[in-house]
């Protein structure tokens, strides 16, 4: 560590200060990952709450009425009763995790990219995963833990 700069350490300090003091959700070495609501599209089905519009579809398949605001070029409805069912296409949304940005050690550091990122996403929310098996991570997260701590032991978190 003697190579390292005064600022490096510090900044290992306060994760590990995070790591320390952070809500683990009852979660064994608990890493921080973004998850986004997306659309999962399913075979055709009468909940037409859900319904939305396909994206390629024939102009004669729309009601009249429809047909006037796409020739008029104004918007047409997510889901209209008149126009043939076909158009349409369901789907349900779910939660996926978003890797992108990847894994978090700390909360706050997953809310701070969600605050100035979360324009990438939809609807994001954080999601806590256990590094429950995974040595390195493990480690990693105890090193932390000591450089952070008064006493130079394991936060119990990580016991």
């Amino acid at each position: 560590m003697s190579n390292m700069k005064d600022e490096d350490i510090k900044t290992l300090k306060d994760i590990g200060n995070k790591l320390n003091t952070q809500d683990n959700r009852s979660t064994a070495f608990p890493l921080f990952v973004v998850q986004s609501l997306k659309k999962q599209y399913v075979d055709r089905s009468w909940d037409w709450e859900h319904a939305e519009r396909k994206e390629d579809w024939n102009s004669g398949d729309l009601c009249n009425k429809c047909q006037l605001k796409e020739l008029h070029g104004k918007n047409l409805p997510k889901y209209c009763e008149d126009c043939d069912a076909d158009l349409f296409v369901y789907y349900n949304e779910e939660y996926e995790f978003d890797l992108q940005a990847g894994v978090f050690l700390t909360e706050h550091a997953c809310k701070e990219h969600i605050k100035y990122n979360g324009y990438h996403y939809h609807r994001p929310r954080i999601y806590a995963i256990s590094a429950w098996r995974n040595d390195e991570m493990q480690s990693i997260m105890k090193i932390l833990s000591v450089l952070a701590s008064k006493d130079g032991k394991v936060s119990q978190a990580y016991l």
